[in-house]
């Protein structure tokens, strides 16, 4: 597993997960590290939290990925799960 800042972006087919590079002016998406098609995502589910909110997102397959959101960015995963149409 990934340790670290990660960039979740929504596509037409599914949603990416990238390592954060630091840029010099803003960070930016680095390496791709995992796709995941939208027909496998089963849920995605943002949970509560006074510095970080648990981000649990379930695959078909029974599978989970478990990640924290900082609260700075909670409305943007808010806007994913939309996206997403979950």
């Amino acid at each position: 597993g990934h340790s670290g800042y990660m960039v979740l972006a929504v596509g037409e087919r599914g949603l990416g997960m990238f390592k954060q590079k630091t840029g010099l002016l803003k960070p930016s998406c680095g390496d791709l590290l995992e796709t995941i098609p939208q027909e496998q995502i089963t849920r995605f589910e943002l949970g509560g939290g006074a510095l970080t909110a648990p981000l649990v997102i379930g695959l078909a397959d029974g599978s989970e990925f478990a990640l924290e959101v900082p609260r700075a960015h909670k409305g943007k995963v808010e806007k994913l799960k939309a996206a997403l149409k979950l």
